[in-house]
């Protein structure tokens, strides 16, 4: 079977990040396997440690900066680049948490990766195609308003410009300084730039096509009406490759829907307060939002999904007539239907589709509380 083009693209995004090194993996094209890397070339070892320094310190950079700014009126520190400086903190913090995972438990994460491309590779992903292309589209697109915001606001505090360009204001426009300076200071922002954004893609999509495929596994054995006995062993094999999932990613898994949710509601709140103020905000903000809630919202209704895949598995199977009669069947199936499959945010909570709609509320609560204490 011929695999689309969004997932050929994928791949390529895939490589990239492993050959800069925004992940902590070698990448094998032949295979569709992720390697290791860093044990024995020094090269690697240093594009490794070089992506950890540049987001550890630039997250820092960002908090204090904008600590120090924090408290200025309007007219120091407009309330736009207070949205921006913000909302890319936020994002350098979840990034870095991520990067963090990715090191510490760099063993764990590629195990799952590569159980992720054995399936893909082997089932294909022709039910997420339009998901997989607006994913793609959304992080080859969100440079652009960024850059926007980096050139109509050269000295916001989260910009490494905002230190080395002569910045006399906040607020500062055309600034001074040699050609060779500001194109390095564009090249630098592009990169840091580069790792949020194909960082968080990556994180997406190994959430959110696993679990895809595993939400399609259990439909299928329940559509195909296979009993329990007969597929106990894919059964297994799924809530192992879950377990597998919440332990890798378990510091994204309960971090993601609070934080970036948080950004989304910072840049509505922007949005809605500067829209007859600043052209700008009612053109970049929403776009960046929109990126945020889709790779969210995608992420949480996809585990309110599997969660009910489960669910009505079992109570599929709880119909088996060999249950009743077989006692090594019954008891098979009471362990292993105990929790069911299930994305959890470690310890904190399982997605459900609950959990949807309690952060759209969230989503919208706190927007709201933003335009009331800062209108």
């Amino acid at each position: 079977m011929e695999e689309p083009p969004s997932f050929h693209w994928y791949l390529k995004i895939i490589q990239f990040t492993c050959t800069t090194k925004m992940i902590p993996f070698n990448w094998n094209p032949k295979t569709r396997r992720f390697l290791p890397a860093g044990r024995r070339k020094l090269r690697e070892k240093f594009l490794i440690k070089f992506v950890e320094v540049v987001l550890f310190s630039f997250t820092i950079f960002s908090f204090f900066r904008l600590l120090a700014n924090i408290g200025k009126d309007r007219t120091e520190f407009p309330l736009f680049m207070k949205v921006v400086n913000i909302s890319w903190l936020i994002a350098s913090v979840v990034i870095t948490i991520v990067s963090v995972q990715n090191n510490i438990l760099r063993n764990d994460v590629m195990e799952y990766g590569n159980t992720l491309m054995a399936k893909l590779t082997k089932n294909g992903i022709a039910q997420d195609v339009n998901t997989l292309w607006t994913a793609i589209f959304l992080l080859v697109l969100n440079p652009v308003p960024h850059a926007l915001v980096a050139s109509h606001s050269p000295c916001a505090p989260n910009l490494l410009s905002s230190i080395v360009l002569d910045c006399r204001a906040i607020n500062d426009r055309v600034l001074d300084g040699e050609i060779i300076t500001k194109v390095l200071l564009a090249v630098w922002e592009s990169y840091f730039m580069s790792i949020i954004f194909f960082v968080a893609f990556v994180e997406w999509s190994f959430v959110y096509l696993g679990v895809s495929l595993m939400t399609q596994e259990l439909d299928s054995i329940r559509e195909k009406k296979i009993q329990f006995t007969d597929s106990v062993d894919t059964f297994v094999a799924i809530k192992r490759i879950m377990h597998l999932l919440n332990c890798a990613l378990h510091p994204y898994l309960a971090i993601f829907s609070i934080l970036i949710l948080a950004i989304c509601s910072v840049l509505l709140f922007g949005t809605i307060r500067l829209w007859d103020e600043d052209i700008l905000a009612i053109t970049v903000f929403p776009f960046c939002a929109v990126r945020c809630g889709f790779e969210t919202f995608s992420q949480i209704m996809i585990g309110g999904k599997v969660k009910c895949a489960s669910g009505n598995l079992l109570h599929f199977w709880a119909m088996d007539p060999v249950l009743v009669k077989e006692k090594w069947a019954r008891k098979a199936f009471k362990c292993w239907a105990k929790s069911g499959v299930k994305v959890k945010a470690g310890d904190f909570y399982a997605f459900s589709r609950h959990k949807t709609a309690d952060s759209i509320h969230d989503f919208i609560a706190e927007t709201l509380d933003f335009l009331v204490t800062f209108y």
